[in-house]
């Protein structure tokens, strides 16, 4: 009888505890990419739960020609939707994608006048981020993934790359 009642206990707490550490947890992430500034690359990024295991999130990435090689500059703006498998929304493994808007500039190969083309962009994402801190208020995140640019090469002299791996190393901060 001991066991039985230990046994229907702990089916019973272990859901409540489960939930209130959940509803304990961040909601929300502002976060920035540090080490890539290094290089004039400018990214940051706002991410929120939109439930128990997935978030929805707005980025922007300034790209500055230095970091290229080049003449070109890129400048976008994306929606992004993660999926974290574990169950626990801003923490641990996540899959996802994105959808957005990248402009290109530059002088081009005929070093003509400078001009600029845009196009959409589709992305994916692979990455992990931690939630560190007694509050859990602090991010560090790493991940990778690849990103395409819908932009016709042949509608304008700049030589840009139009599909190309990404990389992040993010730290932010997290609140309800």
């Amino acid at each position: 009888m001991r066991k039985a009642f230990a046994v229907a206990l702990a089916v019973l707490v272990l859901p409540v505890s489960v939930l209130v550490a959940q509803s304990e947890m961040p909601k929300q992430v502002l976060s920035v990419q540090p080490l890539s500034a290094v290089f004039g690359v400018f990214s940051g990024e706002y991410e929120r739960a939109a439930g128990t295991s997935v978030t929805w999130g707005i980025g922007a990435t300034y790209w500055g020609s230095g970091f290229s090689g080049g003449g070109s500059r890129y400048t976008s703006a994306e929606f992004k939707l993660r999926a974290y498998p574990n169950g626990v929304a801003l923490n641990g493994f996540s899959v996802g994608g994105a959808v957005g808007y990248t402009s290109v500039s530059g002088n081009g190969n005929s070093y003509s006048s400078a001009s600029t083309i845009g196009g959409p962009t589709f992305g994916v994402l692979l990455e992990y981020q931690w939630l560190l801190g007694p509050k859990k208020e602090w991010t560090f995140a790493l991940g990778a993934g690849a990103k395409a640019l819908f932009i016709n090469h042949s509608d304008t002299s700049i030589d840009f790359i139009g599909k190309y791996p990404t990389a992040r190393v993010s730290v932010g901060y997290a609140w309800r």
